[in-house]
Order: structure tokens, then sequence, then C-alpha cells
């Protein structure tokens, strides 16, 4: 990476949706390698499911709605949501932002979890 691209990132202020992107781009290079080398099995699974669920979080996964294309559990909605009262007050336009709330939620624990495993 050319230095003078290093010194605009480091000195101007971005939103986290370019620090996930970087991560997503890392992550990417990381999964490469690993499976250019077919070196541990279990972190290249992991890799791949933080690849997908970052893909939901920055949304490159389609073009279409997440919530019309697939099944978003919305029995623990309050948890993202907690002025959702009930399932009756659940509205079917909460369904992508649950969809991305969940994404990233898990998207977190797997990082939590994985990343310090990957390089033992």
């Amino acid at each position: 990476m050319d230095e003078s691209v290093i010194q605009k990132c480091l000195n101007e202020d971005w939103d986290f949706m370019f620090l996930i992107r970087l991560e997503y781009e890392k992550i990417c290079m990381m999964l490469e390698y690993f499976e250019e080398r077919n070196l541990k099995p279990d972190a290249i699974r992991q890799m791949k499911l933080c690849k997908r669920l970052l893909e939901i979080v920055i949304g490159r996964e389609s073009d279409v709605n997440p919530a019309e294309d697939k099944y978003v559990n919305n029995r623990n909605a309050t948890r993202f949501f907690p002025y959702i009262l009930n399932s009756s007050t659940f509205k079917s336009w909460f369904l992508e932002d649950l969809y991305f709330e969940k994404a990233w939620h898990l998207y977190c624990k797997a990082r939590e979890y994985y990343t310090r495993q990957w390089w033992d």
C-alpha cells in the first residue's frame, strides 16, 4: 500500500463502515492465504462465516431487500429493539434492520471468540 494512502487513512476521520470494510478486506486476504496453503480448516470455516456476516453488514450480500428474501426470526426482536412491545406492533419494515443487527451481533461474537485462534 502506498505510504500516502496510509497517511491519508491515519490523518482523517472516518465512520465505522470504513473500519468494517477494512476488516472485510483483511479477512478476505487471510481467507485466501489460508485456503491456498490448506491451513487450519476450522479457521477457514470461521473466516468464511465472518466474511458472510460482514457482507450482510456492509450490504454486499445482494441487491434485493433481505427482509423480502430471507426468514428473519423476530421472536427475540426486543433484544435488539427494546421499544417493540409485542409481535403485533412489529412491522415487516423492521426486518431489514433486525437482519442487520443480528448479523452485526454475530460478527462481533465470532470476532471475539475466533480471531485469536486463527494465528495460534
